[in-house]
């Protein structure tokens, strides 16, 4: 008998079956493996971290200077030009970083939200970063009103009170009129030029607040050095409500003639030459 062995029948199909089993095996579990390890949180790379936060720092710094024009520097010296003197100088370069914020915050969230999209783990330092940048330039949008509302009693306590009574009365901050004139503030203050906080509501077209200032008792008929009534600066500005308001009340429309205000144009002058050589202004 040979010593030759024979294939039972069916072997090779076995054998060819459990190979092909054991090759899918080794190609499917890798897969599922990877399936399996979750992605690497996402966050913004280092440099852009970095350029974010310089331009916060920036912004940040102009943003204080700004409140400290609208806070203290108002209080001391009456109301400013906020950020003429920096805009005319070596720190008008600050101007450009919440510009450049805005830039980076913008490309930086767009980066952030396509993450989300593709259902990306994103590391909490950049929602921080992004967090910190809003602030940023929220800080940066909060107008002066705001600052009066918060400070309005530093403002009566201000020598300048009178003045910024006037300036509010113009810009419509009903809440900083009242509380100043709660706090003692008189109601025919009169700013540098003689105007009383009457005078800048009508010219302003502020109609309900010049109801407000008459029914407290505000001189309808206060001239300012120019010689000017109330009803002549609403007059003057086309302010028809406010006109038909103070002629209900008695306003008339009293203009100074040009020898009274060529007198009250020098008379200014000459207070601020002074103001500026005592060191006030």
């Amino acid at each position: 008998m040979s010593d030759h062995h024979f294939p039972i029948l069916g072997e090779p199909a076995q054998t060819n079956c459990v190979v092909w089993m054991m090759s899918e095996t080794m190609t499917v579990m890798p897969e599922a493996t990877n399936l399996q390890q979750p992605a690497a949180p996402k966050t913004l790379p280092l440099m852009m971290l970095a350029i974010g936060f310089v331009l916060m720092l920036g912004s940040v710094i102009l943003a204080g200077r700004l409140i400290w024009e609208m806070t203290s520097l108002t209080w001391q010296y009456g109301p400013q030009m906020i950020g003429f003197s920096l805009a005319h100088g070596p720190g008008a370069l600050l101007f450009l970083f919440p510009l450049a914020l805005f830039v980076w915050l913008l490309v930086s969230a767009c980066t952030v939200i396509v993450w989300k999209a593709k259902r990306k783990v994103v590391r909490n330092r950049s929602w921080i970063t992004l967090g910190s940048a809003v602030l940023a330039l929220g800080l940066l949008s909060l107008p002066q009103g705001f600052w009066n509302v918060i400070f309005v009693g530093k403002m009566a306590a201000s020598p300048r009170a009178p003045e910024l009574l006037v300036y509010a009365a113009g810009e419509g901050e009903d809440r900083v009129v009242r509380g100043l004139l709660q706090r003692g503030v008189p109601i025919d203050a009169r700013d540098r030029e003689g105007n009383t906080p009457l005078h800048f509501a009508a010219g302003a077209g502020r109609t309900e607040l010049v109801g407000y200032l008459i029914g407290k008792g505000a001189d309808v008929n206060a001239v300012n050095l120019y010689g000017d009534s109330p009803l002549e600066r609403a007059s003057a500005n086309h302010r028809m409500d406010v006109v038909q308001v103070l002629s209900e009340h008695g306003g008339k429309d009293i203009k100074g003639d040009a020898e009274q205000r060529d007198r009250a144009s020098k008379e200014i002058v000459h207070r601020d030459i002074e103001e500026m050589n005592s060191g006030r202004r």
